[in-house]
């Protein structure tokens, strides 16, 4: 993917969230956000993937310049997915229902087009035996997972996760996170908030990581978790969790 932002800034009444985040990454599949909480990072994803406006600044995300523009988002969003803390489900509507639903209302799949789609992700992702279940008899990690298909399944160009696992216990977090690695293997580019480290080193092309609403470093794994050069970054790193463990 190309990456390009030029003094970009937000700001929520008198507050800088972000403030003047310039970045030009390149041909890089998959972009991992880490950083301490209340650093910026869930809002630069909301910019990125045209849920939220910027205060001021540019943002290009490969070939779309994105517009403080209602109409334009809108269109920009049906070609990107996103999947959230809170999975987001609709909550009355079957697994299958909710992802045909989508593929029908919004991206003119027909009838059958989209069951055919859904039958196909539900089988790829381990959740065909649980197409006729309601969301609230689904495990976290199931509806992890349906959120993932969801958002992938009218094929979009780019894939924002936020803190996908943050509401897991450990088990169904490794379970999640192996999704995500999964589509990493598969070639779709990605967009990635996480407060897991040893997931970040693993899946990641490239790393930022923000503190107070800046870019301080930014780099390879290699670079971030081997060789990082600010006292914030060494420190934050020290106080994360042990590494999980995720398969390959």
């Amino acid at each position: 993917m190309i990456l390009k932002l030029n003094n970009v800034v937000k700001t929520f009444g008198d507050v800088n969230v972000l403030n003047n985040i310039s970045l030009d990454i390149k041909n890089k599949n998959v972009v991992t956000i880490i950083g301490p909480s209340g650093g910026g990072k869930s809002t630069l994803l909301y910019l990125l993937s045209g849920y939220k406006e910027s205060t001021s600044g540019d943002i290009q995300i490969n070939e779309h310049i994105l517009k403080n523009d209602e109409k334009f988002l809108i269109e920009y969003r049906k070609q990107i997915g996103i999947v959230f803390q809170s999975y987001n489900l609709f909550p009355h509507l079957t697994a299958i229902k909710n992802i045909t639903l989508v593929l029908e209302k919004v991206h003119n799949y027909s009838k059958k087009e989209a069951n055919d789609r859904a039958f196909e992700l539900l089988t790829q992702f381990q959740l065909y035996e649980h197409k006729d279940k309601l969301p609230i008899a689904l495990s976290g990690g199931q509806q992890q997972r349906l959120a993932i298909v969801r958002a992938m399944s009218y094929k979009p160009e780019l894939l924002f996760f936020d803190e996908p696992s943050s509401a897991l216990d450990p088990e169904l977090t490794v379970e999640v996170l192996n999704t995500i690695k999964t589509l990493k293997n598969s070639g779709v580019n990605l967009v990635v908030v996480t407060h897991e480290m040893c997931f970040a080193r693993s899946v990641s092309d490239y790393i930022l990581y923000l503190e107070e609403g800046k870019v301080v470093e930014q780099g390879s794994p290699l670079e971030i978790f081997d060789s990082p050069k600010t006292e914030s970054l060494k420190k934050f790193l020290s106080n994360t969790l042990e590494c999980r463990k995720f398969s390959d």
